[in-house]
């Protein structure tokens, strides 16, 4: 500070000689001389050293980065959530020195955004103590080959591994039940996947762009799958034309589709995808086997040359919109084992004039109706609560 001084000092006297003098010049000290801190000093803007932190709180937890890029995160309980930007962390600013990461036992989860835009990372150590893996936690860390998830995960968030195109290889523990959406979107270097018997859903574009990807093993578990999740991968452009299953689920009609079409959905199925037969205008019947379980969102949105649909008494949700728009439905047989009609169902379905809801259902979602403007009659039972 000695020299801090002598400026301010120079300064000083600089004044004192300029009054003495009789001169009118005008005094001016600018931020570019002194600077004052939260704690009072003065100091010149050319010594003001990087003081940001390598160490800290996230959360339940604490963190610290050392000299080799390790970055060590422990504690008891859960880390910080962040935003969606690459300058939220606590670490942000010693993102890019970040090689290696390790997650004491304790630890029960990573926080949304936490090692986003960590592009040098190499290298992560999760413990059996996490519980949670945190949306975008590790996105776009490019230099990231491979994860071993401990079988004590049971949610991983939305877009957790998006852009790792690094990554050759991941380990899905069977304490998974949902793949959210978009998880390992854009890792190009996957080329296989096993998805275990406890995934039940995959949500939307859980692994579109992975343009890798000629290898999925689906299990029997899975009912329900998202829009777009197996888009662009080698996988599905590999898949002939007409209708493609992953697994158990119909997940999507490939090609363009002829006038007056039927389909069977082929016994055994369980469940029909996100927009499975999404403005399939020409899709004109469909027979759906009492395997199936789920009907998902649009899964026949915009259908508008379908003019009837038999629903099996297997089904027990209609999900969100998935018959909107389709203004050729004359007849829906609604079966006695759904519980749940999602919002929008049947909204703009101008050709239904009747409908019974049976007493099994418990919820209608909103707008399940909407602009059917031919609807004459609905028999809405006591037992909707919802």
């Amino acid at each position: 500070m000695k020299h801090l001084k002598r400026r301010l000092t120079a300064a000083i006297l600089s004044v004192l000689l300029a009054t003495s003098s009789f001169t009118a010049a005008p005094i001016s000290v600018t931020a570019a001389t002194i600077e004052e801190t939260e704690a009072g000093e003065c100091i010149g803007a050319n010594d003001v050293a990087d003081e940001t932190p390598k160490s800290g709180i996230t959360g339940d937890c604490t963190w610290e980065i050392d000299e080799e890029g390790t970055l060590t995160i422990s504690g008891n309980g859960c880390m910080e959530n962040y935003g969606n930007t690459s300058f939220q962390s606590r670490w942000a600013h010693w993102r890019g020195s970040i090689k290696s990461i390790i997650i004491r036992k304790g630890v029960t989860g990573i926080g949304d955004y936490a090692f986003l835009f960590c592009d040098n990372l190499t290298n992560i150590t999760i413990p059996d103590s996490v519980t949670t893996i945190g949306q975008s936690a590790f996105r776009c860390c490019y230099g990231l080959t491979s994860i071993n998830i401990p079988d004590s995960v049971t949610t991983i968030g939305d877009c957790a591994l998006y852009g790792c195109t690094g990554l050759t290889s991941v380990s899905i523990p069977d304490s998974v039940t949902t793949i959210g959406g978009g998880v390992f979107s854009d890792c190009t270097g996957l080329t296989s996947i096993n998805i275990p018997n406890s995934v039940t859903t995959i949500g939307n574009g859980a692994f579109s762009g992975c343009t890798g990807l000629t290898s999925i093993n689906l299990p029997d578990s899975v009912t329900s799958i998202g829009g777009d999740a197996f888009a662009n991968t080698a996988w599905y452009n590999n898949q002939p034309d007409g209708m493609v299953y992953a697994g158990k689920v119909a997940y999507t009609y490939k090609g363009e589709m002829p006038a007056g079409t039927t389909i069977d959905i082929r016994n055994g199925t369980k469940g029909i995808a996100y927009h499975a037969f999404y403005e399939c205008a020409c899709l004109k019947s469909v027979s759906i086997p009492d395997s199936v379980t789920t009907i998902g969102d649009r899964a026949f949105y915009g259908c508008t040359g379908l003019t009837s649909i038999n629903i099996p008494d297997s089904v027990t949700a209609i999900g969100n919109l998935a018959f909107s728009g389709c203004t050729g439905l004359t007849s829906v047989s609604i079966p006695d084992s759904v519980t749940t009609i999602g919002d929008s169902a049947f909204s703009g379905c101008t050709g239904l004039t009747s409908v019974s809801i049976p007493d099994s259902v418990t919820t209608i979602g909103g707008g399940a109706f909407s602009d059917c403007t031919g609807l004459t009659s609905i028999n809405i039972p006591n037992s909707v609560t919802t």
